[in-house]
């Protein structure tokens, strides 16, 4: 089977038909596309995706870094033969710098910048022996200031800067006895807003970095304080169209929170009612260009009907090819066609065309009694 444009089946590429398996019976269909292990991706678990300048998409997965053109894989490994090579195959995350380089995150083998002209990777390693090398290589999350320092979120040393012109780095740990210290040194998201502030989030909560006063403000879960989040562990954070802040929690669901911290709405799941959130445990959130947000769990993918605080559940369906390829989600992402890319923890990678709503989520007249058959089965298809 030729993996360009993924495995699709040509009724829900073309039409939308088919719903998801989970969802209510009233919400929107979304058909997917998948790319699994089955055709060539090396690992099904994808942590991470981007699209980068020159609109090659690079995936992230636990074996390897992978470069997708829409017609081939590339796969970007660790060989110990190989000079200039990966560090380690356990991908993080990636993010892309104003040269068009590549910075990716490698757990237990630090961090790599894949340099474009060469097609070679710098290795960024901790080092007991020189305070100003990296702190930890168990790197989780990544981020590109606008003056084009590199910032690390560790698993277990807080967050490093690195200043690409002197390959060094300034760390920052949480210290029980300094309050504006980090308030911890596991991360597990960095974000900017467009306000230039960077955020963190961490496993005691969602931090703001303070350059002014070389401080970090914390916002923390308090049992006193209903306006506070409901959980400890921050997993995402992302700013959208109107300046909210939405944060995703391991242990405490979602909240929509302003920028002094103070939660406006929060979301938790209720196991009698069905339109709640599907699952606590938030892995993933995207705010699509459309306007919608979507969260992904470990239990499924949820879209927010903002005006009704209604969610509607997609799941991986066994039955139907154009459901999700798992429903563990771990990564969201949107490119600059609008394709939304769906992170699976055993299903590889799904993808979401939005253009498909436009299509309708019904079978229109003209194909009723019809056989619909799929792109495989095409002449001439893929």
């Amino acid at each position: 089977m030729n993996i360009a444009g993924f495995r699709s089946c040509w009724a829900a590429a073309a039409l939308g038909l088919l719903a998801a398996s989970g969802a209510a019976a009233d919400s929107p269909a979304l058909v997917l596309e998948h790319l699994t292990a089955s055709d060539g991706m090396p690992q099904s678990t994808v942590n991470a995706t981007l699209q980068d300048s020159q609109g090659f998409v690079w995936i992230a997965t636990e074996d390897g870094l992978v470069r997708y053109d829409g017609h081939e894989l590339v796969r970007y490994a660790y060989s110990r033969s190989a000079r200039g090579g990966l560090p380690g195959n356990f991908i993080r995350d990636i993010a892309e710098d104003a040269h068009h380089d590549l910075w990716i995150a490698i757990k237990d083998a630090g961090l790599a910048r894949w340099n474009r002209a060469t097609d070679s990777f710098t290795v960024y390693r901790h080092d007991a022996s020189k305070p100003a090398s990296l702190a930890s290589d168990t790197i989780r999350t990544l981020l590109v200031d606008p003056r084009g320092r590199i910032w690390v979120g560790t698993y277990d040393a807080g967050i490093d800067v690195l200043d690409p012109a002197s390959g060094r780095f300034e760390h920052f740990h949480h210290d029980p006895a300094n309050p504006n210290s980090l308030g911890d040194n596991q991360i597990f998201t960095l974000m900017l807003d467009r306000s230039g502030a960077i955020w963190a989030g961490t496993a005691a909560g969602l931090d703001r970095w303070q350059p002014e006063r070389s401080a970090f403000v914390h916002f923390q879960h308090d049992a006193k304080d209903p306006a506070s989040l409901d959980g400890a562990e921050v997993s995402q954070v992302i700013e959208d169209q109107t300046g909210a802040l939405w944060v995703g929690m391991f242990d405490g669901g979602l909240a929509r929170v302003d920028h002094g911290g103070r939660v406006l709405e929060r979301f938790r799941h209720d196991t009698k009612v069905a339109s709640s959130i599907v699952s606590d445990d938030v892995r993933a959130v995207l705010e699509d260009r459309m306007g919608h947000l979507w969260v992904g769990t470990p239990e499924g993918l949820d879209l927010l009907d903002r005006s009704t605080g209604r969610f509607s559940h997609y799941r991986h369906d066994e039955t139907d090819a154009g459901s999700l390829s798992d429903s563990y989600i771990l990564s969201l992402y949107q490119d600059s066609a609008g394709l939304v890319w769906i992170g699976t923890r055993e299903g590889g990678v799904s993808r979401w065309n939005p253009r498909s709503w436009e299509l309708g989520a019904h079978r229109p007249d003209w194909l009723v009694g019809k056989l619909v058959m799929s792109f495989a089965d095409a002449p001439g298809g893929v």
